[in-house]
C-alpha cells in the first residue's frame, strides 16, 4: 500500500525510525496497529491529539518489535503462507 508523504514528514519519519532502531516501514506498522487498537478499544472513537505514549509505556519493547518485524503476517491471503 503506497503512502505519499511530503518531503519534510518523510525526513522526520526517517529520523524517528532511525532513533528507534527500526525501518520506516516497521515504524509505520507500529503506528497503524496502535491507532487501530486504540480505535477498537474506544468503541470506534478517537480523541485527537492521540496519547500513544500512555498506551505504550507498559508495552514491552519486544512486542513492539514483533509488530514491526512480523513481515510474514502481512500481504498474505488467509490460509496461504
Amino acid at each position: 500500500m503506497p503512502v505519499r508523504l511530503d518531503t519534510d514528514l518523510s525526513r522526520r519519519l526517517d529520523v524517528a525510525a532511525e532513533r528507534l532502531g527500526l525501518t520506516k516501514s516497521a515504524l509505520i506498522r507500529i503506528l497503524v496497529k496502535s491507532f487501530v487498537d486504540q480505535l477498537e478499544a474506544n468503541g470506534g472513537k478517537i480523541t485527537f491529539p492521540l496519547r500513544w505514549q500512555n498506551q505504550q509505556r507498559d508495552a514491552p519493547t519486544t512486542s513492539l518489535r514483533y509488530v514491526a518485524e512480523a513481515k510474514s503476517r502481512y500481504g498474505h491471503k488467509a490460509g496461504k503462507r
